[in-house]
């Protein structure tokens, strides 16, 4: 008991809790008025809104009705939308048309690359006939000169140098068998090509 006297002494005393208790009660008094009158003129706010409101309605030709149901205000809303839908069906449309434009496109590149690869190929394979063709006629010069100074008609070291090129020449010659035009073989490979892709 004695211990809870000295708790008493070294504590505020009861009157003071008191009166601390009845400060917090008027304070929590004032703040709830405080927010009775902010409640009270918020509703008043939503009343004349809602004045304001049924005045712009009552001036609306095509005013729904009081009674107007839910389901008849979103049967309306659907109609309403309907032309909205319909614009963005159709907007649609030539997004498909410039996808199959743009598709078209691609596969038509697609083939004039593959065209040009069978263009440099043969361009290649030309330039290799012209250096052989070349190299063949260099010996061949060679060959008469030696035949005009009297000399051995060929060199043992040029013999074989001759069969190699006569073989790579006859091999060229043989991979395409065209006219020899430039544009035969073009169509030649053309050809080829196309019976590849199928």
């Amino acid at each position: 008991m004695a211990a809870r006297i000295r708790r008493l002494r070294g504590s505020k005393s009861v009157e003071d809790e008191r009166e601390a208790l009845h400060r917090l009660q008027q304070a929590a008094a004032q703040q709830l008025e405080a927010l009775k009158r902010e409640l009270a003129e918020r509703v008043g706010a939503v009343r004349e809104r809602e004045l304001e409101l049924d005045a712009v309605l009552a001036s609306t030709p095509n005013r729904p009705a009081a009674n107007t149901t839910t389901a008849e205000l979103g049967a309306r809303e659907q109609e309403y939308q309907r032309p909205e839908q319909e614009l963005a069906r159709r907007a649609a449309l030539p997004s498909r048309q410039a996808a199959a434009e743009r598709e078209r496109i691609e596969q038509r590149l697609a083939e004039l690359q593959e065209a040009e690869r069978m263009f440099l190929r043969t361009r290649d394979e030309l330039s290799a006939r012209s250096e052989a063709l070349a190299a063949r006629e260099r010996l061949l010069a060679e060959r008469e000169r030696d035949m005009a100074d009297g000399g051995a008609v060929s060199t043992p070291a040029s013999l074989p140098e001759l069969a190699d090129l006569e073989v790579r020449l006859r091999k060229l010659e043989g991979g395409s068998q065209t006219d020899g035009s430039f544009a035969a073989g073009l169509e030649s490979l053309r050809r080829r090509g196309t019976r590849r892709r199928t």
